[in-house]
């Protein structure tokens, strides 16, 4: 499971589908538009500024029996990142 709140606000949920340990309301941005691989889940757009002091959350959890796989990044709106297909 990854989960990652800032200002006590859940900004994104991306755990397993699997994963029973979902236990917040949010749903996500519905556009995947700016995902280019398959299994990464966007979290909500911010607004931070530099300077400012923001609390983050970020809790990774793995529940025994499997792989575990977790990766967090971040963009910066109206930017064009390259975008390159990755060989599974």
């Amino acid at each position: 499971m990854l989960t990652v709140a800032i200002n006590n606000k859940v900004v994104l949920v991306a755990n397993h589908p699997g994963t029973p340990l979902r236990k917040t309301n949010w749903s996500g941005p519905v556009n995947f538009e700016r995902v280019s691989i398959p299994k990464l889940r966007p979290g909500d757009w911010m607004e931070l500024k530099q300077g400012e002091i923001i609390d983050i959350d970020i809790v990774v959890g793995e529940r025994p029996g499997g792989s575990f796989e977790a990766m967090l990044a971040y963009e910066k709106k109206g930017v064009n990142y390259p975008k390159e297909k990755i060989k599974a």
